[in-house]
C-alpha cells in the first residue's frame, strides 16, 4: 500500500526543532543556551526555521524510501542514500552506515517478512542555522508485515536530512519490544536477588 500526504509549510513550532536538537545531538547544553540568551535576543522561529525550499522533492525521496521498504526494492533504496548516509535507531545506540541499513533489510525483512506495507503523513523544515542546518523530513508512519503466520503492526517516527536529492542521515524511533512481543517474544525480568 503506498500512501502519504504532505505538508510544505510547517505546522509545529519549537517541538520539532527539540526534537531534531535531542534526535541529533545538539552540542550547546541547556546552560550555554540559557548564557546567549542573557546576553542578547534569542533567534525566534522565523530566524531558526524557515520553508524548505525544495520541499517537494525531498517529501519525494522519503516517500520514495519508504515505499522502496515495504515493497523490497534494495536497488531503489541505495539510490535514494547518500555515500556517506548513516542510518540512527530505534535505540540511541543503534546506527549503520546507508549501506549497512540496506543489508540489514535485504537478508532479515525482506526474506522473513510478508505483506510489507507502510503508511504515512510527512512534513518538512529547514533548519537555518546551527549544526541541525539543512532541510528535514519527518515521516509519521505504521509499518506492518507478516511473520510466521503472525500480523505484526507497529508506529514510527523518521526524521532524515536530505542534501540534493539524497538522504545524508536518517533517525528513527519505535517500540523494538512491542513489534516483537506481536511475534510471540516475552520479556523476562532478572531474577530477583535478596
Amino acid at each position: 500500500m503506498k500512501h502519504y500526504e504532505t505538508k510544505s509549510k510547517m505546522t509545529f513550532l519549537v517541538a520539532v526543532l527539540i526534537t531534531a536538537c535531542t534526535l541529533q545531538g545538539c552540542t550547546d547544553s541547556p546552560k550555554e543556551v540559557k548564557e546567549t540568551a542573557a546576553e542578547g535576543e534569542a533567534p525566534t522561529y522565523k530566524e531558526m526555521v524557515a520553508d524548505n525550499p525544495t520541499a517537494e522533492a525531498d517529501l519525494m525521496v522519503m516517500a520514495e524510501f519508504s515505499n522502496a521498504i515495504a515493497a523490497g526494492d534494495s536497488v531503489k533504496m541505495k539510490s535514494l542514500l547518500s555515500d556517506t548516509a548513516i542510518v540512527y535507531g530505534p535505540s540511541p545506540a543503534d546506527s549503520s552506515s546507508g549501506e549497512q541499513y540496506v543489508t540489514s533489510w535485504v537478508e532479515g525483512g525482506f526474506k522473513t517478512a510478508t505483506n510489507r506495507e507502510v503508511a504515512f503523513v510527512q512534513q518538512t523544515f529547514k533548519v537555518l542555522q546551527g549544526n541541525l542546518a539543512g532541510n528535514w523530513v519527518s515521516q509519521w508512519s505504521d509499518y506492518s508485515f507478516t511473520q510466521a503466520g503472525k500480523t505484526v503492526k507497529f508506529p514510527y517516527h523518521s526524521i532524515s536530512r536530505i542534501v540534493d536529492g539524497k538522504i545524508v542521515s536518517s533517525r528513527l524511533y519505535y517500540d523494538r519490544e512491542y513489534a516483537l512481543t506481536q511475534l510471540g517474544s516475552k520479556l523476562t525480568p532478572p531474577e530477583r536477588t535478596m
